[in-house]
């Protein structure tokens, strides 16, 4: 059983291309970075997602993170296939810099030739629309659909 998944533990898994861990709750720095391969991840029970966790996941496209709190510094850094992040906290994910999403389709439209979309609570898009450094992504912030 895994409480948490360390320090680069998969960094470089290029067969890797799916994650599902349903009880980890806490991913470390670099913990996914450089996955060729990983297409789709699933952490119901994450709170936290790492310094650069995903960076540099090419084939990333969707990301379900239901219950976490923060997320790291180029966390998705170069997730150049990245359309779908979905975030269910009870409050406003605390992103710890605008540069989180750089190089993906959820700051540049041309990589897919549409903006990627950040999927939360309902009662929490105008929150996340003026909360500091998602301003930035206020256009692809939408309600989670039930």
């Amino acid at each position: 059983m895994c409480s948490s998944a360390g320090y680069a533990a998969f960094q470089y898994c290029s067969s890797l291309t799916s994650v599902n861990l349903p009880v980890c709750s806490n991913t470390g720095n670099n913990v996914f970075a450089e996955c060729s391969s990983l297409t789709s991840v699933d952490l119901p029970a994450c709170r936290s997602a790492g310094y650069a966790a995903f960076q540099g996941c090419r084939s990333l496209i969707s990301v379900n993170l239901p219950a976490c709190s923060s997320i790291g510094t180029y966390a998705f850094n170069r997730c150049t296939s990245l359309t779908s992040l979905t975030l269910g906290y009870s409050s406003v994910v605390k992103l710890a810099g605008i540069n989180a999403f750089n190089s993906s389709p959820m700051s540049i439209s041309t990589l897919t030739g549409t903006f990627g979309s950040i999927y939360v609570p309902a009662s929490l898009v105008d929150a996340y629309k003026s909360a500091t450094n998602w301003t930035t992504y206020a256009d692809r912030i939408t309600a989670i659909v039930e």
